[in-house]
């Protein structure tokens, strides 16, 4: 039995935006042999737009290699939106072909810490438990004990 391959690619047209940290976002593309033949020769590229409110700016214009098929964008503000879009040059016009969804990065996570005691649930009853009987957890005496 011969293996089975995935696909080098399905001829559709996608340009996907996904993050994959607070600070960079992973752009996906693919074209078809259709598409292909139409941007060649022009200059093209990926524009990287953030947005604010109903306010956008452009961030970043880049100029990968053609046939890479994807592109990491870095050093962005965590829990932001943006977009991407594949496109050409005419005329110092750009020339939008496809734009991705608009993606989020999620906010910096705060850094982990143990809990503090207070902050335990078991510490919380013994403390309690302490206040109404009025003797601590570890303070008890034993009965046997003589002194």
């Amino acid at each position: 039995m011969g293996e089975s391959r995935l696909a080098g690619g399905y001829g559709d047209n996608v340009l996907v935006l996904l993050s994959r940290e607070p600070s960079v976002l992973f752009a996906y593309w693919e074209l078809s042999p259709a598409t292909q033949l139409v941007i060649v020769g022009k200059k093209w590229g990926l524009r990287l737009w953030s947005r604010r409110g109903a306010h956008l700016t452009l961030l970043r214009e880049v100029f990968p290699s053609f046939f890479c098929g994807d592109w990491y964008f870095t050093e962005l503000e965590a829990g932001a939106s943006y977009r991407c879009e594949l496109g050409w040059w005419e005329n110092s016009f750009f020339v939008p072909l496809l734009v991705s969804d608009w993606t989020e990065t999620p906010p910096v996570p705060v850094p982990w810490r143990p809990p503090l005691p207070e902050e335990l649930p078991e510490v919380r009853l013994l403390v309690e438990a302490e206040l109404e009987v009025g003797v601590g957890y570890f303070s008890w005496i034993s009965p046997l004990k003589k002194e």
